[in-house]
C-alpha cells in the first residue's frame, strides 16, 4: 500500500517537476534552488517502509507484545483491511468489516438497524475523503 501511495501524491507545492534535455524527469525545489531526479516524496515513503519492516522484524522477533483485545488494535485492523481493499479496487466494505465495527462502538446490529447503517455510512465516508 505504500508503494501505491506514494505513486498516487501529488509533488509538494514547492517543487516542480522538469523535463532535461535527455528526456529525464527532474524535480526542483524552488526555495532552496536543489535538482534531483528522485521524487521529492521517495525518501519520506522510503522511511514509511523501513519503519514498517522494522516494526515488523520486532514484532516477529517477540521484541513487542501486542494487546489484541484492545480497541485501538481492532479498529486499526478493520481501518488497515478497509484502506487495502480500496486500493486494489475492491468495495471497501464487506459485511464482516461492518459487523467488526458495529460490535467495536457497540451497536447491535440485529437490533439497531439505523446505527448500523451510519457505521457503514461512516465507513464509506472515511474512505472517499482518504
Amino acid at each position: 500500500w505504500i508503494a501505491e501511495q506514494a505513486s498516487r501524491s501529488p509533488i509538494p507545492g514547492d517543487w516542480r517537476e522538469l523535463t532535461n534535455d535527455d528526456g529525464e524527469t527532474m524535480y526542483y525545489h524552488m526555495q532552496t534552488k536543489v535538482m534531483q531526479k528522485a521524487h521529492p516524496l521517495v525518501h519520506r515513503y522510503r522511511e514509511i517502509v523501513y519503519t514498517a519492516r522494522s516494526y515488523q522484524k520486532k514484532l516477529e522477533g517477540g521484541d513487542i507484545s501486542i494487546d489484541l483485545d484492545r480497541p485501538e488494535v481492532k479498529l486499526g485492523a478493520i481501518v488497515t483491511e478497509i484502506l487495502g481493499r480500496a486500493s486494489k479496487g475492491l468495495p471497501p466494505a464487506t459485511p464482516d468489516t461492518i459487523e467488526g465495527l458495529a460490535r467495536l462502538v457497540g451497536v447491535d446490529s440485529t437490533r439497531e438497524f439505523f446505527l448500523f447503517r451510519c457505521v457503514k455510512q461512516t465507513l464509506e465516508a472515511y474512505v472517499e475523503k482518504k
